[in-house]
């Protein structure tokens, strides 16, 4: 209604965060993207909309609207957690921590790359889990030894 789009951008976060990816996406789909005018705006709606593909399991539209955007706004670094996350997802886990360092890089908090992993090692199947669990500790022990608990119930 506004026409501003940073109102949709804002308000599909906040569709996502309810559970409500399938309305977000309804939201986005009619938004005609050219009429963004600024790398800032044109990098964040392709972010969003990534991640609300990625939440729907449409793996190849997230990768696409992530790379799309990490191509409009190199130094951001929330392009770069999208791409590390659906990686992650798809089992593509040297991608996903290559995406996730290069977000870090760019200025994204440790803590909220970490809360990321979490949640998508929480939300996999037992054995994607299991591998996840075993690839990040085998990286990382110290960082990750809260995994150590979750190996031990899995294994």
């Amino acid at each position: 209604k506004t026409k501003n789009p940073w109102d949709a951008i804002n308000a599909s976060s906040h569709f996502r965060k309810c559970d409500q990816s399938k309305k977000a996406n309804t939201f986005l789909e009619k938004i005609n993207d050219t009429i963004l005018k600024t790398k800032k705006v044109k990098s964040a709606f392709r972010t969003t909309f990534g991640g609300v593909k990625r939440d729907l399991k449409e793996f190849d539209k997230a990768l696409s609207f992530g790379n799309q955007a990490h191509i409009i706004t190199p130094n951001n670094f929330r392009p770069c957690t999208l791409l590390g996350a659906v990686n992650m997802e798809l089992g593509k886990y040297e991608e996903g921590q290559s995406w996730y360092e290069k977000a870090r890089k760019l200025g994204a908090p440790q803590k909220l790359i970490d809360d990321d992993l979490r949640s998508i090692l929480m939300g996999s199947d037992k054995s994607k889990r299991k591998d996840l669990a075993k690839f990040l500790y085998k990286n990382d022990p110290d960082r990750y030894s809260w995994i150590k608990n979750i190996l031990n119930k899995i294994e």
